[in-house]
């Protein structure tokens, strides 16, 4: 139960994201990075180890590929560019390879 519960933050986050780009919603957007911040603050709260960053890595990382999926995707007139968010989504999967390589 308590691995549902620090999953659950990280699928907002996702959600979110998705639900941002595809319907046009900056708020969304934003808030994604703003829910994916938090909980990768939870999660470490809640570990209280260096595990979290393993945890958080993997999550990070597959935040990373789903704004790379969405940039494939987009078409030219939305808020935010295909290149923008397939370097925001590069970024992010580079965290999180590098979250998940921490002891």
């Amino acid at each position: 139960m308590d691995t549902f519960i620090q999953t659950l933050p990280f699928v907002v986050a996702i959600s979110l994201l998705v639900s941002g780009v595809v319907r046009l919603r900056r708020f969304l957007f934003i808030a994604s990075f703003l829910v994916l911040i938090g909980a990768c603050l939870f999660a470490l709260i809640a570990y209280g180890s260096s595990a979290a960053f393993s945890f958080m890595g993997c999550f990070v990382l597959l935040y990373g590929l789903t704004c790379i999926v969405l940039s494939r995707r987009l078409p030219a007139s939305r808020f935010v560019s295909r290149d923008g968010l397939g370097a925001i989504g590069a970024l992010f999967f580079f965290l999180g390879l590098a979250g998940m390589m921490m002891l």
